[in-house]
């Protein structure tokens, strides 16, 4: 009986260091939102990059 195991795990392209911007932003962005509703902007995009990253 033949039996293969595939693991369709996509790597991170941009490593650690894009789930450290991906903190960055979130954090800057809600810093931002004290002053602007711009920095909703960086909380939704430091999101994306995280969640993407890690794969959650």
């Amino acid at each position: 009986m033949n039996t293969t195991v595939s693991d369709h795990k996509i790597d991170k392209p941009l490593g650690p260091s894009g789930v450290f911007a991906g903190y960055s932003l979130i954090i800057f962005g809600i810093i931002g939102l004290y002053f602007s509703l711009t920095g909703f902007i960086l909380v939704l995009s430091g999101s994306f990059l995280h969640l993407h990253m890690t794969g959650l």
